[in-house]
């Protein structure tokens, strides 16, 4: 088993700090007057969570996982993960950013042969001190609970994530905006998980074509989104959707499935536009 926060701590100064007097409701607080947690710029730390010099810090916990059950019958998982520790960073690790990290993270792992990915979560995380929880995949509300992004992309990963992995080639250009994975279930039923990181000024849909190895059972493919308000990264979960529709505090969800036209297929292959910042789960009978 191994801990992973792959983008490291929320505070760049956390070695100057004795968080034992620290304020247990904000850590930014010092009732002793001495130095207080300083947190890194969201903005910047959305694009770290969507940049590939993630796989390589990936890479390096996989490395020594493989290594260490290489010869066993033993599996390895990550037994406590999430984006960045110390109860993670306001504004990156609670916003829609989050939701696309955390879905691609799950598909990365079980690929690279991973039993299982367990997020640290909670409405308050901490050692020393107590903080709130910005990494929460949800907290409690006076209503339920609030769904955090992370849980959209949870909730989008278990949608696609049934059955066999099959083995994807993805040819875009570059490459690591756009991520693909897919599955095999029994009755043969396809599932493609695509993800657009692209997002910001000038980022446009992006034509994807899915060309499978058997051909189509009919025209009957289907695909859901994730999405957030305006394609925006920075996004809380008021402004997050699957399917159309937001998880309620009470869990329930009418997210739905689109039909794709006729149109968007041919006997082996699938066409679809994924819009700026978003992810989708194409599904599709095969032969």
């Amino acid at each position: 088993t191994q801990h992973s926060y792959p983008f490291g701590c929320a505070y760049r100064n956390y070695k100057e700090v004795d968080i034992t007097k620290l304020d247990s409701v904000d850590a930014t607080t010092n009732k002793n007057g001495g130095p207080v947690l300083i947190p890194f710029d969201p903005a910047a730390s959305r694009e770290k969570m969507l940049s590939p010099k993630a796989y390589s810090d990936y890479a390096d916990i996989h490395k020594g996982l493989a290594e260490a059950v290489t010869g066993t019958s033993l599996s390895f998982r990550l037994t406590e993960a999430n984006s960045f520790w110390f109860s993670g960073l306001k504004g990156a690790s609670d916003s829609y950013a989050s939701a696309l990290w955390g879905l691609d993270y799950l598909h990365w792992w079980v690929a690279h042969g991973a039993a299982g990915v367990n997020f640290h979560t909670g409405d308050r995380t901490g050692g020393s001190v107590s903080m709130p929880c910005r990494y929460a995949v949800f907290v409690t509300s006076n209503r339920g609970y609030e769904v955090r992004p992370l849980g959209y992309g949870m909730k989008l990963f278990e949608l696609g994530s049934h059955g066999a992995a099959l083995p994807v080639i993805v040819s875009s250009k570059p490459e690591q905006d756009l991520k693909a994975y897919a599955t095999l279930a029994d009755d043969q039923t396809v599932a493609v998980t695509l993800i657009n990181k692209m997002h910001g000024a000038g980022a446009t849909n992006t034509p994807v074509r899915i060309k499978l190895d058997r051909s189509l059972a009919g025209s009957n493919a289907k695909i859901i989104f994730l999405s957030a308000k305006n394609g925006d990264i920075a996004a809380g979960s008021s402004d997050v959707s699957l399917g159309g529709a937001a998880i309620k505090p009470d869990g329930d969800w009418k997210g739905k499935w689109t039909s794709l036209p006729e149109a968007a297929s041919s006997d082996d292959a699938i066409s679809v536009a994924m819009p700026p910042a978003s992810a989708a789960v194409v599904r599709v009978r095969i032969r």
